[in-house]
């Protein structure tokens, strides 16, 4: 299964240095909107995002903290 890390990308800057494996890049997006809404909750992440990166460093996406979409936007 491939892993996925969920960098968190702005003022505040943490590496995910475990990744998590999931089956696919929706399932990538869907847990990275998960974590967007637990740090919205648990303290001030304004101006941040949740960026998708997989496992040979290719960004699949981002999700803003805080922000009204958390459906994520795929990189181009």
């Amino acid at each position: 299964m491939p892993i996925y890390f969920f960098h968190i990308v702005g003022r505040v800057q943490l590496r995910d240095s475990d990744g998590t494996p999931l089956a696919e890049p929706a399932a990538a997006t869907d847990e990275a909107a998960k974590v967007a809404r637990e740090l919205a909750a648990d303290g001030d992440y304004s101006g941040c995002f949740v960026l998708i990166v997989d496992e040979g460093g290719s960004e699949i996406g981002r999700v803003e903290i805080g922000g009204a979409s958390y459906g994520g936007t795929t990189a181009s």
